[in-house]
Formats: C-alpha cells, sequence, structure tokens
C-alpha cells in the first residue's frame, strides 16, 4: 500500500495530466479544455498551500532561534515582522493596489533592492574574472561578446564614444537571440522528451526511484 501511495498514483497523476495537457494543445475538445482549466486552478491554490507552509515553517524556525538566542536573532524577527506587514497592506482593500502597499513597493523595496545590486557588485565582477578569463578562443569571444554589451549600457562610455550603442545592440539583437532560440529548443526538446519518459513510467526519480 506505501509503494502505491508513495510511487504509482503520483506517476500516473502526473502521466494523465500531461496527456490531457497535450491532448488540448492537439484536439479542440471542450471537455478536455474545462477539465485542464480545473487543474490550473488547483495549482494555483497548492501553491499557494505551499507558500503558506513554507511561512509557517519559516516561523517555526524563527521561533526556534529566538528561544536559543541564536546569532543575529533579531533580523530574523524583523523579517517574519515585514513579511506579515507587507502581506497586511496588500490585502487591504483591491489586492495589490492599495495606496500604502504601493509606497512600500516603490520608495522601501525597490531602493533595497538596488542597494542589494550595488553591494554585491563587486562580487560579481570578481567572479566575472574568473569566469572570462580569456583562455581559450571561445572564451575570449565571450569575454568579447560581454565586455561590448557591458560598453553599451554603461553611460560613460556611450558618451566617450557613440559607436558602443549600435554595436552592442548588433551583438544583443542578433548573436544573442540566435543563441537564445538555439537554447529554447533544445530545452523545448529536452523537455519533451521528459514528459514522454513520464507518460511512459521511465523517469521515476521524482518518487526516489533511481533509474
Amino acid at each position: 500500500m506505501s509503494q502505491l501511495l508513495r510511487r504509482e498514483i503520483p506517476l500516473w497523476t502526473g502521466t494523465i495530466i500531461i496527456i490531457l495537457m497535450y491532448l488540448e494543445y492537439y484536439i479542440n475538445f471542450d471537455p478536455i479544455k474545462t477539465i485542464n482549466a480545473v487543474i490550473q486552478e488547483w495549482t494555483v491554490i497548492l501553491v499557494t498551500i505551499a507558500t503558506g507552509v513554507g511561512i509557517i515553517t519559516l516561523v517555526m524556525f524563527t521561533y526556534n532561534k529566538y528561544q536559543r538566542r541564536a546569532p543575529y536573532w533579531y533580523l530574523d524577527v524583523w523579517s517574519i515582522f515585514l513579511i506579515f506587514l507587507v502581506a497586511g497592506l496588500g490585502l487591504i482593500g483591491t489586492l495589490g493596489s492599495h495606496p500604502y502597499f504601493l509606497w512600500v513597493n516603490k520608495f522601501v523595496y525597490t531602493p533595497i533592492n538596488s542597494a542589494i545590486y550595488g553591494m554585491i557588485m563587486f562580487d560579481i565582477i570578481a567572479a566575472f574574472y574568473r569566469s572570462f578569463r580569456s583562455r581559450t578562443l571561445e572564451a575570449g569571444v565571450l569575454l568579447l561578446s560581454a565586455l561590448i554589451i557591458m560598453m553599451g549600457n554603461a553611460p560613460i562610455t556611450g558618451g566617450l564614444w557613440p559607436g558602443f550603442l549600435p554595436i552592442s545592440t548588433w551583438v544583443n539583437n542578433i548573436p544573442n537571440n540566435a543563441g537564445a532560440t538555439a537554447l529554447f529548443i533544445v530545452g523545448g526538446i529536452g523537455l519533451t522528451i521528459f514528459s514522454i519518459r513520464i507518460m511512459l513510467q521511465k523517469e521515476r526519480t521524482s518518487v526516489g526511484v533511481l533509474n
């Protein structure tokens, strides 16, 4: 019975859902569309429940740190307070449109987010240096492309020579889009193969079975 609940039912549930999604795409049949709409609604519900469980787990973890007076416990308490404050402001009136919520998002969240990016910029530069050391031809091309994009986006380099912007735009629109398209195609093929393996009961790693 435990094997049935832990492995077979989840596998067959995933198989049925994938088949229904494929059928809706290729067959214009109203009952299938209705069933898929219900499945998507339940997906949103389950994600919301999972988010709630995550918040409860975070609160319990923070409470344990507070009881033990672990290092920097007050920062965890402060984060929990901010989570409930922002969530409460978002629930006032029409969801996500109250002036208090918009004020917090514009004048608190956005500046803090920008400040965090500014603080980690030094780490990004260090990682950029370690990752793009030109030891091979491919690494040199990647380094040159990254430098062109950076020069085109930086205001000071655009002021020094206006030609950086059109070159950066061309690199971003032509080679970058071509590579991104190939990546999306490969990802789509991989996702299709993965879904077919699930439908054929060949992919069991999600239920703890090593293939």
